[in-house]
């Protein structure tokens, strides 16, 4: 069957395939395990991942299955999605398993041992990455969101994992860790707007980070004393380029709720009062766009609600301070 917005509804379940996938049997009719680990020596022997955060074994190569959480903390209720009771990342070390919680917790099990292990906390050197000050205070981001622990081929005790925020490696099976994001951006770029009479200059949005600007082609970019967090878009006029617009947030939400005006070429911005365009519960501004004709006319596309809520499309002719609806034939 289809959802709304085109979206099988997926039935979940666990299959095989013994004929190199050219046949597959149903081993779980529903609710099988989101991810399986064979190890790699005993192809039968899978970890298996459910979608309670649990862990369970087939000794069988998923035939059957049995309770594998023994030792781990226990659920009290329902689980945050980071928290030191869920699990997201197992993986087959040589002689047992290694299993690792959303809230940067590391757990062992030897083949053959009746539960768990709690590792202890691991000793983590950060480099030149953290060396910064604003940047020290992500070490409580250490292992969250932890996504995946896999080991190194041929090299025993070597592991990576990746959370949130970065990718790490271990020499020693996890008991110390060592960043690895030399060269990596950990960001997210939503729109790059170019001056249209300077190809130099280069105005952008991102997440987190919110507007930059560059005046060298791109090699380089600076912020803007004002703070603007998770910039979604970014227009102008040519007729006047330091003019530039920008829908974001003041605040570290992810949602861009705010109208912002720069009229030094993205050196400072404003914030609109956005007088005509109402105040609802969820509003959120994802794109704008401004007459290439006239610099003060600008319209912007509020959602997150219905039309009686206030979402909709807005017009403004005087510079992005009073605005005027125009959902005419709008559903």
């Amino acid at each position: 069957p289809w959802t709304p917005f085109n979206k099988p509804a997926l039935r979940g379940g666990l299959w095989r395939s013994d004929d190199l996938g050219a046949t597959w049997r149903a081993l779980i009719a529903e609710r099988g395990p989101t991810e399986v680990h064979p190890h790699p020596a005993r192809p039968n022997l899978l970890l298996g991942l459910f979608e309670d955060t649990r862990l369970r074994l087939s000794r069988d190569g998923g035939e059957t299955w049995e309770e594998f959480s023994q030792g781990l903390p226990t659920l009290d209720g329902e689980v945050p999605y980071m928290s030191r009771s869920r699990f997201q990342a197992p993986a087959a070390l040589p002689d047992g398993w290694m299993l690792g919680s959303n809230y940067g917790y590391f757990f062992r099990r030897d083949l053959d041992a009746a539960a768990w292990t709690a590792l202890p906390r691991p000793a983590i050197e950060q480099g030149q990455w953290y060396a910064r000050e604003e940047l020290n205070r992500s070490w409580s981001k250490f292992g969250r969101a932890m996504a995946s622990i896999r080991t190194v081929p041929g090299r025993p005790g070597e592991l990576v994992f990746t959370d949130w925020f970065g990718i790490y490696h271990s020499t020693d099976e996890g008991r110390s860790w060592t960043l690895r994001i030399d060269g990596i951006e950990g960001t997210v770029h939503h729109v790059f707007a170019q001056d249209p009479h300077d190809p130099a200059v280069v105005h952008g949005g991102m997440a987190d980070l919110g507007f930059v600007f560059s005046n060298d082609g791109g090699a380089s970019y600076a912020r803007p004393r004002t703070i603007l967090n998770n910039v979604k878009c970014v227009d102008l006029s040519p007729l006047e380029p330091r003019r530039i617009y920008a829908v974001g947030t003041e605040s570290g939400e992810w949602h861009s709720n705010q109208l912002f005006i720069s009229v030094d070429r993205g050196e400072s911005f404003t914030s609109s009062p956005l007088e005509g365009v109402p105040t609802f519960s969820g509003r959120v501004f994802n794109s704008l766009a401004v007459d290439p004709r006239d610099p003060l006319t600008v319209w912007v596309a509020a959602a997150g609600g219905s039309i009686a809520d206030g979402a909709g499309v807005y017009q403004s002719r005087d510079g992005g301070r009073r605005f005027t609806a125009l959902n005419e034939g709008l559903p």
